[in-house]
């Protein structure tokens, strides 16, 4: 009876330990949504046009929700067939690192002085049938060449090359 206690018990710790192991393992990662597309650069790559969906209560949150996750997209993903089809933010770990740096760059707005246009597709946001929120398909500009240099002057990447 003693060792029957001693083997359950065992099993129990060992079980929770495996566990334990698993829920460190994880990570939380950013997936594309697929709701951010390139459509073309300059010649020189410093500004790329894209079209992002944002979804919000309103119009426009909507809009501004396109344009973070446009931004978002280029940080932190890349854009497939596009010259920056690498992120300009090449650490895993720098949203973490820089979190404050990020929040006042997305959430406080600062993303702003990156967008050379920002051009809703619709006159008027339509009701997303899924979420029930608005949603609106906007063509964004964006200046590569300044958040490159922005992210590189607040030590957030390096340099190429360095």
């Amino acid at each position: 009876m003693n060792a029957n206690y001693i083997c359950r018990a065992a099993g129990a710790f060992l079980l929770a330990g495996m566990l334990l192991a698993l829920s460190q393992a994880c990570k939380t990662t950013t997936v594309p949504s697929g709701e951010t597309r390139y459509i073309r650069s300059s010649n020189q790559g410093d500004l790329i046009e894209v079209q992002a969906r944002g979804y919000g209560r309103n119009e426009r949150e909507a809009i501004a929700d396109a344009e973070k996750k446009a931004l978002e997209t280029l940080l932190f993903t890349g854009l497939t067939g596009s010259p920056q089809q690498y992120p300009l933010v090449n650490d895993p770990k720098a949203r973490q690192t820089h979190s404050a740096y990020f929040n006042k760059l997305i959430e406080g707005g600062e993303y702003r002085s990156y967008l050379t246009s920002s051009n809703p597709m619709a006159s008027k946001a339509e009701k997303d049938k899924r979420t029930g929120q608005k949603t609106i398909l906007v063509t964004l500009e964006i200046n590569v060449f300044a958040l490159r240099r922005e992210l590189e002057q607040s030590n957030v990447t390096r340099k190429f090359g360095f």
